[in-house]
C-alpha cells in the first residue's frame, strides 16, 4: 500500500543535494562527550509528568517551542 510514496522518498533522497552536516555534528558532539564526559540534564529540560518530578523542579521554565514565534 505504501509502495509508490516509499519509492518516491527513496528517488527524493536519492538525488537530493548532499551534505555532511549531520556527519560533521555527530563528530563535534562525540568530541565534547568525551570532553566533559556525562553531563546532567538541565531540570527545565526534564519531563514533569508527576507532582514528585515538578517538585523536584523538573521542567520549571520549560518553553514549549510552537507557543513562540519560529517554534
Amino acid at each position: 500500500e505504501s509502495r509508490i510514496i516509499l519509492s518516491q522518498c527513496t528517488i527524493y533522497l536519492a538525488t537530493s543535494p548532499k551534505s555532511n552536516s549531520a556527519y560533521t555534528a555527530i563528530g563535534k558532539a562525540q568530541k565534547l562527550v568525551q570532553q566533559t564526559g556525562n553531563l546532567e540534564v538541565p531540570d527545565h529540560l526534564k519531563n514533569a509528568s508527576s507532582a514528585l518530578a515538578k517538585d523536584l523542579g523538573h521542567g520549571k521554565n520549560y518553553l514549549y517551542p510552537h507557543d513562540h514565534p519560529g517554534g
